[in-house]
């Protein structure tokens, strides 16, 4: 899988991740794959650096497994909606928006 469509994590953001929410824990650690030790290669000399402990995940697979958790804890999340003003969202408790919108939001 090409870099760029991986999200890499830390072991231990993992570890954040089981104790507090071990339901999306458990839907999407299966889903990644893990290695311990990272080799770095430089002017052609291997140095294996040991116990970094990484592990990634596509991003579509990622996404997709969020959205299926959002759904099953009552969440219907809205894609392509155009917001004229935050005032649409003055009962909602959190809302998230992509980075793109973010300059629109602070801008509003």
């Amino acid at each position: 899988m090409p870099p760029s469509l991986r999200r890499g994590i830390f072991r231990r953001a993992l570890e954040f991740l089981r104790d507090d929410d071990p339901e999306t824990y458990a839907a999407i650690a299966p889903q990644m794959e893990s290695w311990i030790d990272m080799t770095l290669v430089h002017r052609n000399e291997r140095v294996t650096i040991d116990g970094v402990g990484f592990a990634a995940i596509g991003r579509l697979k990622l996404l997709q497994l969020l959205q299926e958790r959002v759904r099953a804890v009552g969440v219907e999340p809205q894609f392509g909606r155009v917001v004229a003003s935050l005032d649409e969202f003055a009962d909602a408790d959190l809302i998230v928006v992509p980075t793109a919108s973010i300059r629109w939001c602070a801008v509003h």
